[in-house]
């Protein structure tokens, strides 16, 4: 089993077919770590946590993490469910260093859900697979409704926090730079 780490992109704005194409040129034990552009690991070892979650999360949907900024619908995501709006990446990594410390604990989510940092396997991409709406926003809304509606549950790994710039300069409601 790999763990493949990607930031998949579509010029024509289809986040879904760019998903899509990625999982068709993964072995079908791997999973895949899908990435918005505009994230960042913090620690070191954030690649090793999410590995130890995989191997004790293989039955899930899918896998994400906490994070700085993200749409207030997904709060469950947003540590202490409060949008960040600092800006110094040294505050965000001492966050990240104190929670990669803590017990490796997953909570499942039943709310909205950001695809911020999706970690999925093959096995279960082949049962679902992202829709190709020719858009990048809704895709990740989609999937997890559709993954939940295929009885999978979805885990946010506790120890993991990621930056996403998300939108910081130009405001949280900025959407020209999703247009074709």
């Amino acid at each position: 089993m790999t763990i493949h780490h990607c930031t998949p992109f579509d010029r024509a704005k289809d986040l879904g077919r760019a998903y899509n194409q990625t999982f068709r040129k993964v072995k079908n034990e791997d999973w895949v770590c899908l990435r918005d552009i505009d994230t960042m690991f913090l620690t070191p070892d954030a690649p090793n946590i999410i590995e130890d979650y995989v191997l004790s999360n293989q039955d899930c949907g899918l896998l994400t993490c906490y994070t700085n900024r993200i749409s207030l619908a997904s709060s469950e995501q947003l540590l202490n469910g409060q949008l960040s709006e600092e800006p110094s990446i040294t505050h965000h990594i001492r966050i990240a260093e104190d929670l990669s410390k803590m017990p490796k604990t997953a909570t499942e989510l039943t709310g909205h859900v950001s695809g911020l940092l999706m970690v999925i396997s093959k096995r279960v991409w082949r049962q679902v697979k992202f829709p190709e709406t020719g858009q990048c926003l809704g895709v990740d809304s989609a999937y997890c409704e559709a993954l939940r509606a295929a009885g999978l549950s979805i885990l946010r790994m506790n120890s993991l926090y990621i930056f996403h710039q998300y939108r910081i300069t130009k405001g949280i409601n900025y959407r020209e730079h999703l247009k074709v």
